[in-house]
């Protein structure tokens, strides 16, 4: 009986979610877009998606994800639908995708639950944002700050006096655990909205915590911090 009840939330929540969002809005929706229940199967996913997977997606609405997408037999190792079904909160990673035409591509994957009657989690929306430039774009951050780094040492190596972390020769104002969490984020190139999403914590907070990073570490930008953050091992 009980299973039944929470079976009826479930397919409540469901109804609830497609007769409110309406198969022109579903199919207007350009970035890869999908909707899966409970048990991994696929509700609704558009052609952006089905790309990704080389599937047409009108074929595999109705099986289950992991086989239709990766000819598997069992869920995926890290999937991020379990953990939104099991957590029961919305997950936002990123991760790469190689095409047929040789090109690797990122794409920041956000998935949200959808909550049935009894508020269990009935179905996970997921959307993917392309991220691919902001990876090249991190990767050429992380080159330059691993080239700063090794004129750093370089010049301590040659014996030369190398600026002080702190102008006045103090040593670096011990830093909080959320401030270490956000300051690698930082250093991985993540923006402020992403990291408020990231680690569920408002846009604020992210600002409020990089205004006292800066004043922390006495440096004026992002990269700045990133560089002190590699150099002085603060991570």
């Amino acid at each position: 009986m009980a299973e039944e009840i929470n079976n009826e939330g479930r397919e409540l929540a469901l109804d609830d979610l497609f007769s409110g969002l309406g198969g022109t809005i579903l199919e207007s929706i350009r970035t890869p877009f999908g909707i899966f229940d409970n048990n991994f199967r696929i509700l609704w996913i558009n052609k952006a998606l089905a790309r990704i997977h080389s599937c047409n997606a009108e074929s595999v609405i109705g099986d289950i994800c992991y086989r239709a997408f990766h000819g598997c037999d069992k869920v995926c190792e890290n999937c991020f639908l379990e953990e939104v079904r099991t957590m029961g909160r919305t997950v936002v990673l990123e991760r790469s995708h190689e095409f047929p035409d040789g090109k690797t591509r990122w794409g920041e994957i956000h998935a949200y639950p959808v909550r049935g009657k009894d508020r269990s989690v009935a179905a996970v929306v997921v959307i993917i944002f392309e991220t691919t430039s902001r990876m090249d774009s991190l990767a050429r951050h992380k080159q330059y700050t691993s080239l700063l780094v090794d004129k750093l040492q370089a010049r301590e190596d040659t014996g030369k006096s190398i600026p002080k972390t702190d102008p006045s020769g103090g040593m670096i104002q011990p830093l909080s655990k959320r401030e270490k969490e956000i300051l690698g984020l930082i250093v991985d190139g993540y923006t402020n909205p992403q990291i408020s999403a990231m680690l569920s914590i408002s846009g604020n907070t992210v600002k409020r915590h990089t205004s006292n990073l800066f004043l922390k570490l006495n440096v004026n930008d992002r990269t700045q911090a990133a560089v002190l953050a590699v150099r002085e091992n603060l991570i």
